[in-house]
Protein backbone atom coordinates (compact mmCIF):
# COMPACT_ATOMS: atom_id res chain seq x y z
CA UNK A 1 0.00 0.00 0.00
CA UNK A 2 1.28 3.45 -0.75
CA UNK A 3 1.92 5.79 2.10
CA UNK A 4 -1.47 7.56 1.68
CA UNK A 5 -3.59 4.23 1.82
CA UNK A 6 -1.34 3.64 5.29
CA UNK A 7 -2.08 6.85 6.97
CA UNK A 8 -5.52 6.11 6.40
CA UNK A 9 -5.82 2.68 7.75
CA UNK A 10 -3.83 3.78 10.98
CA UNK A 11 -6.49 6.22 11.63
CA UNK A 12 -9.58 4.16 10.44
CA UNK A 13 -7.62 1.65 13.04
CA UNK A 14 -8.35 4.04 15.49
CA UNK A 15 -4.42 5.35 15.88
CA UNK A 16 -3.83 8.74 16.93
CA UNK A 17 0.06 8.50 17.08
CA UNK A 18 2.49 6.38 15.76
CA UNK A 19 6.40 5.95 16.50
CA UNK A 20 8.41 6.07 12.71
CA UNK A 21 11.42 3.96 13.20
CA UNK A 22 14.10 2.42 11.43
CA UNK A 23 15.44 -1.09 11.37
CA UNK A 24 18.04 -3.34 9.87
CA UNK A 25 17.42 -7.54 9.48
CA UNK A 26 19.10 -10.35 8.37
CA UNK A 27 17.97 -12.35 4.95
CA UNK A 28 16.94 -15.84 5.72
CA UNK A 29 20.25 -17.06 4.68
CA UNK A 30 22.04 -14.69 6.71
CA UNK A 31 24.17 -13.43 3.45
CA UNK A 32 22.01 -9.79 2.83
CA UNK A 33 21.11 -6.62 5.24
CA UNK A 34 17.91 -5.24 4.73
CA UNK A 35 16.62 -1.72 5.71
CA UNK A 36 13.09 -1.47 7.06
CA UNK A 37 11.01 1.26 8.62
CA UNK A 38 8.69 0.30 11.06
CA UNK A 39 5.59 1.66 12.69
CA UNK A 40 4.87 1.44 16.23
CA UNK A 41 1.74 2.19 18.11
CA UNK A 42 1.46 3.48 21.50
CA UNK A 43 2.21 0.77 23.21
CA UNK A 44 4.84 -0.12 21.26
CA UNK A 45 3.43 -3.39 18.77
CA UNK A 46 4.67 -3.19 15.03
CA UNK A 47 1.39 -2.43 13.25
CA UNK A 48 3.05 -1.55 10.10
CA UNK A 49 6.24 -2.28 8.30
CA UNK A 50 8.11 -0.81 4.33
CA UNK A 51 11.33 -3.17 3.61
CA UNK A 52 13.93 -1.40 1.21
CA UNK A 53 14.10 -4.01 -1.15
CA UNK A 54 14.56 -3.53 -5.17
CA UNK A 55 11.15 -3.31 -6.92
CA UNK A 56 9.34 -3.15 -3.05
CA UNK A 57 8.49 0.45 -2.37
CA UNK A 58 5.13 -0.69 -0.55
CA UNK A 59 4.05 -0.72 2.80
CA UNK A 60 2.33 -3.88 4.77
CA UNK A 61 0.03 -3.98 7.68
CA UNK A 62 1.43 -6.19 10.41
CA UNK A 63 -1.51 -8.31 11.65
CA UNK A 64 0.53 -9.46 14.81
CA UNK A 65 3.55 -7.61 16.11
CA UNK A 66 5.28 -10.69 17.73
CA UNK A 67 8.79 -9.42 18.56
CA UNK A 68 11.04 -6.88 16.35
CA UNK A 69 13.33 -8.50 13.68
CA UNK A 70 16.26 -7.41 13.17
CA UNK A 71 19.80 -7.38 14.50
CA UNK A 72 19.40 -4.08 16.87
CA UNK A 73 16.36 -1.91 18.16
CA UNK A 74 15.23 -0.54 16.31
CA UNK A 75 16.05 3.26 15.94
CA UNK A 76 13.65 6.04 16.58
CA UNK A 77 13.00 8.79 14.01
CA UNK A 78 10.01 10.63 15.26
CA UNK A 79 6.46 10.51 16.76
CA UNK A 80 4.05 11.47 14.08
CA UNK A 81 0.61 12.95 15.02
CA UNK A 82 -2.05 10.94 13.08
CA UNK A 83 -5.14 13.95 14.23
CA UNK A 84 -3.98 16.05 11.19
CA UNK A 85 -3.86 12.81 8.18
CA UNK A 86 -2.57 15.79 5.22
CA UNK A 87 0.39 16.69 7.51
CA UNK A 88 1.17 13.41 8.37
CA UNK A 89 1.14 12.31 5.10
CA UNK A 90 3.37 13.87 4.29
CA UNK A 91 5.81 12.54 7.00
CA UNK A 92 5.59 9.50 4.87
CA UNK A 93 5.73 10.88 1.31
CA UNK A 94 9.48 11.83 2.13
CA UNK A 95 10.09 7.79 2.66
CA UNK A 96 9.16 6.74 -0.45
Amino acid sequence: MGYEELVDTLIAEGHKEVSLCSNTRRTDDDDILIKEYLILDAGGDIVARKLLLPARYSWSMVGWSGAPSGNSAPLYIKIIDLQDAATAKTHFLLLT
